[in-house]
């Protein structure tokens, strides 16, 4: 069961909204210098494939800055221009055609600068997400005495300040840190003091399942507390696991039920066969689904029947093979020479063509 959202501003970016009780999206950042342009747009593509809504990108000097437009035209999906340093890359951002900016005032220091990147904005109708890290923060302006959260929320409320005093409300909030419980806190205060929506993070989470385990650590509690409109999940790796990862921390949140959800086991010594091979099988022929679906691969007869009858196809393997479940009804076994992956896709296309092993039988 989904937890209550949390009120928030809506906040269009391209055709994306972006808070006030929309979906929460779910984005990711091309690795590639777009100054490489094919590269870019081939990441870009694979990004989009697996289901990326927003995609944000660097702009680290001014030949990556040429390609904005190109970039921009390319995209079927609205694009975030990363700038830090120098504010002129920012107003270029901006009159290459972007849907949102993102700006760590941490990184650009010049308050006047960022007046007129606001100003260039409002007039464009652009939002501006007020990215902080804490490990970017202007540490020269921290009080005695004052903790790096507190800190955080202060430079955050003046930034939020200045953007209200020049009449701008497009906005979108992120404070991230590489600690997932300080992570936890600082967004749970960011979400009291402010009504604008918040992009969700744990930055440099790490690589594989350090880096998941990171980031849902300091992701799926505000997640549950209805905390958070857009969320990336930083991986030391390709931009499209980001995606696929996203998609499976808000299905394991209640919160979308996008795509294939494998069901598996984790198998043990009653098993006569381990099943890594079948769910692996299934999980790269699946990827691309995207209408909600489960399916389970359970080991044994100890939990698997009642697992397997719950999806809406799987399979509990025994002795003699294995019985096929679909929406909780025997429809076959599967002997052991059979593939089990094999048999499950088998039916699933069956599924998807309206028909049954009945209809093909007559």
């Amino acid at each position: 069961m989904e937890a209550q959202r949390r009120k928030s501003k809506a906040v269009q970016v391209g055709n994306v909204v972006i808070g006030n009780g929309a979906p929460v999206v779910v984005q990711t950042m091309l690795k590639t210098n777009i100054v490489d342009l094919n590269a870019a747009l081939e990441e870009l593509r694979q990004d989009v494939a697996a289901g990326a809504q927003l995609i944000r990108f660097a702009v680290p000097d001014e030949l990556a800055a040429n390609n904005i437009r190109v970039l921009v035209k390319e995209s079927p999906v609205p694009l975030v221009a990363d700038i830090h340093f120098d504010p002129k890359l920012a107003l270029k951002a901006l009159e290459s055609g972007i849907a949102k900016l993102r700006l760590n005032p941490g990184t650009i220091k010049d308050k006047s600068a960022r007046r007129d990147i606001v100003l260039l904005a409002k007039e464009k109708n652009i939002p501006i997400r007020i990215g902080l890290n804490t490990g970017s923060l202007p540490l020269e302006r921290m009080r005695n005495g004052e903790t790096l959260v507190d800190f955080a929320i202060r430079v955050m409320s003046e930034e939020v300040d200045m953007l209200r005093e020049l009449s701008f409300e497009n906005i979108v909030l992120s404070i991230k840190s590489s600690d997932p419980v300080e992570n936890i806190v600082v967004n749970r205060k960011l979400a009291q003091c402010f009504e604008y929506p918040i992009h969700l993070g744990v930055t440099e989470a790490g690589q594989g399942s350090e880096g998941l385990i990171y980031s849902v650590a300091g992701m799926a509690p505000l997640l549950l507390e209805g905390i958070g409109d857009t969320i990336r999940v930083s991986l030391n790796g390709p931009s499209v696991d980001e995606v696929e990862a996203g998609y499976h921390l808000l299905r394991a949140c209640g919160i979308s039920s996008r795509g294939v959800h494998v069901v598996a086991c984790p198998t043990c010594g009653r098993l006569e066969r381990k099943t890594w091979d079948v769910v692996a099988n299934l999980r790269e022929k699946l990827k691309d689904i995207e209408q909600p679906l489960v399916v389970a691969v359970m080991g044994c007869m100890v939990n698997g029947p009642q697992e397997a009858s719950r999806a809406d196809i799987g399979v509990a393997l025994g002795k003699a093979g294995a019985v096929l479940f679909k929406e909780g009804q025997v429809v076959r076994v599967i002997k052991n020479d059979e593939g089990i992956a094999e048999a499950i896709l088998s039916e699933l296309q069956l599924q998807s063509l309206g028909g049954s092993k009945d209809d093909e039988s007559q």
